[in-house]
């Protein structure tokens, strides 16, 4: 299951057309949101990357805005906590930023 959100996350990135379709779809946020729950980090921190396509695009729909605003402060708490372990540094840089810049919007 890793590896396939680690593709998706990667397709996603890469392709602005996809991107735009995943984040109009309240059906993969609350998948997202489900799997940050997961017992296995790997999980977890796929799962994050995959929620950041989300927090971090330009334009929302109205559903994913409510859904984010109302569970915003739990994402913040869980994201602010949550610290991969095991990673290479070079990883560990760019999701701290990431992580930053993820908290920064949902303020």
């Amino acid at each position: 299951m890793r590896e396939s959100m680690k593709l998706e996350y990667d397709i996603l990135k890469q392709h602005e057309s996809l991107r735009k379709s995943f984040c109009k779809s309240k059906q993969y946020l609350i998948q997202c949101m489900e799997l940050l729950g997961q017992d296995s980090e790997l999980i977890t921190y796929e799962s994050l990357l995959l929620m950041s396509i989300f927090l971090l695009a330009p334009v929302k729909d109205e559903e994913i805005k409510t859904i984010l605003q109302r569970n915003g402060t739990k994402l913040i708490d869980f994201i602010d906590e949550f610290s991969p372990k095991g990673r290479p540094e070079e990883e560990l840089d760019e999701f701290n930023a990431l992580k930053d810049n993820i908290i920064g919007t949902l303020r």
